[in-house]
């Protein structure tokens, strides 16, 4: 919502959210990344810098600064880091997971 801040995991911002949909920046580090996991809705992603290898399913693809991506939902995925970087998702709906308390 406007003018509410918000954080989550690892302080990276939440820099949008309506009622169904989230908008958050994830700073990447060498050794980030996730194993092999599935959403139940699809993510995409801007990436801001840095680069990335992402796998879906059997299929990998490289993709540095300015790339965009689209993870379907229950698609088994892999996001590697190759280079430290900035990487801003979308949700919908948001992922209150990620969210800390306080």
């Amino acid at each position: 919502m406007l003018g509410t801040s918000l954080t989550m995991f690892a302080g990276c911002p939440i820099l949008a959210s309506g009622q169904d949909l989230e908008v958050t920046r994830l700073v990447y580090r060498l050794g980030d990344g996730t194993d092999a996991h599935v959403h139940d809705r699809e993510q995409a992603g801007w990436i801001g810098s840095g680069r990335f290898r992402l796998t879906l399913g059997n299929n990998v693809v490289l993709l540095e600064s300015g790339s965009a991506y689209v993870v379907p939902a229950h698609v088994t995925h892999v996001f590697e880091v190759l280079e430290p970087g900035i990487v801003d998702i979308v949700t919908s709906p948001t992922q209150r997971t990620y969210r800390t308390q306080g």
